[in-house]
């Protein structure tokens, strides 16, 4: 809980970190819209009710059309603030249709708590539940509803004492009760948006420690090029899309010439820096869109989307040209790797991936069988 604390502030009701805020802003407030939609309809339809009520209290100070026309306009305002809801998609729209429907639902309650009678008191009672749902229900920003909560108070308080004739005790009962409200509000809301931010950095860190367990997962930890499971997974793709729209690729199945020899004769630790560099060439000579892998040990595989047979030889062709002109370990001047590359593409005849990586698995035995340190393509799977 306190890794928690450092990150929220339970006063402002906000991240301390303003990315993460706008993140969370920005992933949540479509979680309130629903509620503030249903909130909006309902506060829509206790206010047409309450039209029979002031017909009773109102009649000798105020019309009741008047009362029919003010609530029927906050009724229809209503209903075009919940349209506005469903089509937003930016936290901060959201932010301004809550903050200014709040606006008006104050201007009408306190417009009505100037015509109502003194005698009665109940629509006190009301305007506190107000201010508790202005903390709760509608939330989209602490200071902003703590500000507009507050100011609310201020004006029922200023009519109260100003406007209404009532007894002294009556009036510090009110007056406690307003802050009571507030107070009660206050700490709802703090906890409440305190909370709902604990959700979402768990929820993001539960995110993000799957995303390093899937990518460890598919990682080579030695090379961190993609390992055969990736490979895997990548190759069935290539092969349906080659199957569904005709796109060619084409698989290079590279295997470093002597290996054993290096490990013998430098040892596992520098083996292990050869296969290093080796994996660090191999991602800098692929053009976009290429594929690497670490099949095992010292094999390795590229994939080259939208690539012929042909193509992939030059590439092929490139990458161990290229090899040779490159010391792997500079402290070992005297040692130079080569490897060697069995190429072969996609046909309309293969039934799976395998087929492809048999053919490429013969040209690369056949180059080593030449000589290695040259690259095979595969002619036929005969």
């Amino acid at each position: 809980m306190l890794h928690y604390k450092r990150k929220i502030s339970y006063l402002k009701g906000t991240f301390n970190n303003n990315f993460l805020e706008l993140r969370y802003r920005q992933g949540s407030f479509r979680n309130d819209l629903d509620v503030n939609r249903l909130a909006f309809f309902l506060i829509a339809v206790v206010s047409i009710l309450f039209i029979q009520n002031d017909e009773v209290l109102l009649r000798d100070t105020f019309p009741l059309t008047r009362s029919i026309e003010i609530r029927s306009v906050f009724a229809v305002f209503s209903v075009c603030c919940i349209l506005l809801l469903s089509r937003v998609n930016k936290f901060y729209h959201y932010d301004l249709i809550v903050a200014f429907w709040l606006v008006i639902l104050i201007c009408v309650l306190v417009f009505f708590d100037l015509s109502r009678p003194p005698e009665y008191q109940i629509y006190v009672l009301i305007d506190m539940l107000v201010i508790v749902g202005i903390y709760v229900l509608f939330v989209f920003g602490l200071r902003s509803q703590t500000l507009m909560a507050v100011g609310f108070t201020v004006v029922i308080l200023g009519i109260v004492f100003w406007f209404k004739e009532f007894p002294n005790h009556v009036v510090v009962t009110i007056m406690i009760g307003f802050i009571l409200s507030n107070i009660l509000g206050f700490v709802l809301a703090s906890r409440f948006h305190y909370l709902k931010r604990v959700d979402f950095f768990q929820r993001r860190e539960l995110s993000q420690q799957a995303q390093r367990l899937n990518r460890a997962a598919l990682r080579d930890p030695l090379t961190d090029l993609w390992n055969r499971r990736s490979y895997d997974d990548q190759i069935l793709g290539m092969f349906d899309n080659f199957k569904r729209y005709q796109q060619p690729f084409s698989l290079v199945l590279i295997d470093i010439d002597f290996f054993k020899r290096v490990n013998d004769t430098y040892g596992h630790l520098d083996g292990d820096r050869v296969l290093k560099e080796f994996a660090t060439l191999l991602k800098r000579s692929a053009r976009p869109g290429d594929q690497v892998f670490r099949y095992g040990g010292e094999e390795f595989v590229m994939l080259l989307s939208n690539t012929t047979l042909t193509q992939a030889e030059i590439v092929s062709e490139r990458v161990r040209k290229k090899l040779k002109q490159t010391h792997l370990l500079e402290k070992y001047p005297e040692l130079n790797v080569s490897a060697s590359f069995g190429v072969a593409d996609v046909q309309g005849e293969d039934t799976n991936t395998r087929s492809i990586f048999h053919r490429a698995d013969k040209a690369l035995y056949i180059a080593k069988q030449s000589g290695r340190d040259q690259v095979v393509i595969a002619i036929d799977d005969d």
